[in-house]
């Protein structure tokens, strides 16, 4: 990842209207699953350790990071122990570690992902549940990708089939920032058809702050009914909850 868009993510993932609405969706998910009573939980890509505050109302989590800044920022937070290590390679864990196991935005980075879900697969308990977001369909590839250092985006079934030869089954999919779909296609086929006139940023900064309340609301409002139960046919993000097949 590009370190400005790095150092861009730790100033504004406390507040940013996205962020903010993205933790609100994945409580809600992980509320209604079935968990036992202080489940073990991996932050796998913890990045500063943000999420692994939410994590801590569901289990013990542990946090694993690759960028050493990001590791010393998530310590500090004094949540869980986190540790230096890369989906990229084998993880620092034995197997049948962790009852849930989650991967938020991280595997588009990952450039062999399905050795990385079948190592995410090792760790997991056999009765284990992963939750995975990722950056939906190629169509929206703009610079915030080639920043972020993605090395895809998904649809769906290319989520499923790669997750599914890695040992893993599907039991809950959606979509997630359905409503700003189109604004957000939009901005990226204009951001092609003028990229060589400007130089490349991040999403993070586009909106401006007074329009994060609106965005916030309108986020919300997705969070609360995927909260519930209930599925979006698309977004410009796809969650998926995993079950471990059987080894």
């Amino acid at each position: 990842m590009d370190l400005e868009l790095e150092q861009e993510t730790h100033d504004l993932e406390e507040s940013h209207w996205w962020y903010r609405e993205r933790r609100r969706m994945i409580a809600g998910v992980l509320e209604r699953t079935a968990l036992p009573a202080q489940a073990r939980i991996l932050d796998a890509g913890c990045g500063s350790g943000r999420n692994m505050e939410l994590l801590a109302r569901f289990g013990a989590p542990t946090g694993v990071e690759p960028a050493q800044q990001s590791v010393e920022m998530a310590r500090a937070r004094g949540v869980g122990p986190v540790v230096q290590g890369s989906l990229d390679a084998r993880l620092p864990f034995g197997s049948d570690s962790f009852d849930l196991v989650v991967c938020l935005d991280v595997l588009e980075h990952i450039a062999d992902d399905r050795a990385a879900l079948g190592e995410l697969r090792r760790v997991t308990a056999a009765d284990g549940r992963l939750l995975v977001t990722v950056p939906a369909h190629r169509w929206l590839w703009g610079a915030h990708d080639d920043l972020s250092g993605h090395q895809r985006r998904y649809t769906r079934a290319s989520l499923l089939s790669v997750a599914a030869a890695a040992g893993w089954r599907p039991l809950w999919v959606t979509g997630f920032n359905a409503a700003l779909l189109g604004p957000i296609a939009v901005a990226r086929a204009a951001d092609r058809a003028i990229g060589r006139l400007r130089p490349a940023r991040s999403d993070l900064g586009r909106t401006p702050r007074s329009l994060d309340r609106v965005l916030g609301t309108v986020l919300g409002t997705e969070a609360r009914i995927i909260g519930s139960g209930r599925s979006l046919p698309f977004g410009v993000s796809i969650v998926v909850l995993l079950g471990a097949e059987p080894g």
